[in-house]
């Protein structure tokens, strides 16, 4: 079987009518190959088929696809081509997800990762919420501590919080302290304090699943006795971030790399439409808004189909899969000035709203130069 290099899944659901008052999804999985590669069997393999094998049927376009009737939940799934599956959902086509619309990923147990999927909205288990909106938490009681917990798709399904230090409560890591409330931001846990507390460890989890990974602390003479946190980010906030710029691009995460004078790389496919920006603020002004990335002043990226240079390949292997894009030859004298700046890539779609956004990482371009 030849590696598969290009590819995605794209899938979309249809709602159902109602059948004994709950709501039920018809979930279509389409895989769609690249044209110049021979698919002999393509089937889904998840926990809503108990890990058996649902086939998908090849179309006359090419394209491979089957439809499952799910009640809302949360879903773990794997694809299996030609006879083998993926060992992680999230980078096996060259670097890039195999489902584009994936919801999320979870260990697989083997070294990999099971991609997710919600239907209906539902997030799954005892501790999701189907609301539009939620009441305000209540005030912070004295001798309490309070941890906020953010995930931009939602799906709180079974995400709990194991503690240790400073604390008075008791807990086990397989039986995680469940969520004390959920409001417009997400959950948060009140957590007791012991008298004159000075650290409590803390670390968001789902089974063996940690979010985002490494022990965390909460030290109420630095940051006060209240919290928040944002799925994937090892920073702890001592007040609120914006809820809704999260789902539009993070420029706390370098996801780009300017790898050399003219080149900057991203996992991003060409779409018709989208514009791609290289932003620079000398004074760190730049945010997110609805229509892109403000502040500070922008250059145009174009996107090359060639690729990444070998020798840029070569240099930074773990790039494989990335795209290229390119500034123009008028702005290439800008890069020293640019430089000196905060920096970000961000992506708008036809209709001028962003899509993404991601901050930029440098080494590269400063061997070049």
């Amino acid at each position: 079987m030849r590696v598969l290099n290009t590819g995605m899944m794209l899938m979309t659901a249809a709602l159902l009518t109602l059948a004994g008052g709950a709501v039920a999804d018809e979930v279509t999985f389409t895989f769609v190959p690249p044209g110049d590669w021979q698919v002999d069997s393509v089937s889904i393999r998840g926990s809503f088929n108990g890990w058996g094998e649902t086939p998908m049927e090849p179309g006359d376009d090419g394209t491979w696809s089957t439809r499952v009737e799910l009640e809302p939940g949360e879903y773990e799934y794997k694809f299996f081509v030609n006879g083998e599956w993926p060992q992680d959902m999230e980078t096996w086509l060259d670097g890039f997800p195999v489902d584009e619309m994936v919801d999320g990923y979870i260990d697989d147990g083997h070294g990999g990762q099971n991609a997710i999927r919600v239907v209906g909205g539902a997030g799954g288990g005892a501790h999701s919420a189907v609301e539009d909106t939620f009441p305000p938490a209540p005030e912070l009681q004295d001798g309490l501590a309070r941890v906020h917990y953010h995930r931009p798709k939602g799906r709180y399904g079974e995400w709990g919080l194991h503690v240790w230090g400073d604390t008075n409560e008791s807990v086990e890591w397989t039986s995680p302290l469940p969520p004390t409330g959920r409001d417009e931001y997400g959950l948060y846990w009140d957590l007791s304090l012991k008298d004159g507390a000075e650290s409590v460890g803390f670390i968001v989890h789902k089974g063996d699943t940690k979010d985002p990974g490494p022990d965390m602390w909460l030290t109420p003479a630095e940051q006060g006795r209240e919290i928040w946190l944002v799925s994937g980010r090892t920073d702890v906030g001592s007040e609120p971030p914006d809820v809704a710029s999260l789902a539009m691009g993070d420029l706390s995460r370098a996801r780009a790399y300017w790898v050399d004078a003219g080149t900057v790389a991203m996992r991003a496919r060409k779409a018709e439409g989208n514009v791609y920006r290289l932003h620079s603020s000398p004074d760190a002004s730049l945010a997110l808004a609805p229509e892109g990335v403000t502040g500070g002043l922008e250059l145009v990226l174009d996107y090359d189909p060639n690729g990444l240079p070998e020798v840029v390949k070569a240099k930074f292997p773990h790039l494989k899969g990335y795209s290229a894009f390119r500034l123009s030859e008028a702005d290439l004298g800008r890069v020293p000035e640019l430089l000196k700046g905060q920096l970000a890539v961000s992506v708008t779609d036809a209709d001028g709203a962003l899509r993404d956004a991601t901050g930029v990482t440098i080494p590269g371009v400063l061997d070049d130069l």
